[in-house]
């Protein structure tokens, strides 16, 4: 049993400096709001297959560039911190956690604009059988969203143990779906950008089981699926 108590991950990191933890966390959470945000609106364009396609890549590109800038201003504070402490021990796997952390915001943000990017090349897919899986796919996604923020906030070791077991399944089921399509192509009427949109939403969703392993396995296991983990 994985104990409910634990110091969240930027006091660990900033023990004692309340102004800097505030600022990341506020990064940090703005990153994860941006990155919903983005998932959202271009899920609901490529179910509903919108034609306002134009407005809304530029609302993805404005996004990706926020997470970009980010992901730099979090990256920035982190080395400042790091070279100021004046022993390179300090806490030093735990920074590199956060640094690692905030780069899978940003990925996720890139596998959303990759997903956005094989819709508007080719609108027309998933009208076969594939589409009942990537929309159940979607709304795992949208409703983990909110539960891997407020697991994050509340350091809620249950709640990121779910979220990380559930991503890993969701990601192998994604992953079924492309190595069907590579393998029975004709089983679609679109198998190129079907595949390609099933493999982008499997890594998304490694991304998310990355931020969550962050609150749950030890530093040096961070990103790593251990099975005894994440058991039932």
């Amino acid at each position: 049993m994985i104990s409910q108590k634990k110091s969240s991950l930027l006091s660990r990191i900033f023990s004692g400096k309340s102004n800097q933890k505030e600022g990341l966390d506020n990064r940090l959470s703005e990153m994860l709001n941006i990155v919903e945000k983005m998932y959202s609106t271009v899920m609901d364009a490529i179910i509903s297959e919108t034609a306002e396609k134009e407005e809304i890549q530029d609302r993805v590109k404005a996004w990706d560039r926020q997470l970009g800038e980010l992901e730099e201003a979090v990256r920035r504070d982190i080395l400042l911190n790091i070279s100021k402490s004046g022993s390179v021990e300090a806490g030093i796997s735990r920074k590199i956690t956060m640094l690692a952390l905030v780069k899978d915001c940003e990925r996720m943000g890139d596998y959303i604009k990759n997903i956005f990017r094989v819709f508007i090349t080719k609108q027309k897919v998933f009208l076969d059988d594939y589409k009942p899986s990537f929309i159940e796919q979607r709304e795992w996604t949208e409703q983990a969203f909110p539960k891997l923020k407020s697991a994050l906030t509340d350091d809620d070791l249950a709640m990121a143990q779910t979220i990380c077991q559930q991503a890993h399944e969701m990601s192998k089921k994604a992953g079924h779906v492309v190595d069907t399509l590579i393998k029975l192509p004709r089983s679609s009427e679109t198998p190129v950008a079907s595949s390609l949109m099933f493999l982008f939403h499997k890594r998304l969703l490694r991304h998310m089981f990355n931020v969550g392993s962050s609150i749950v396995m030890p530093y040096q296991k961070v990103n790593y699926f251990d099975e005894g983990k994440f058991s039932n």
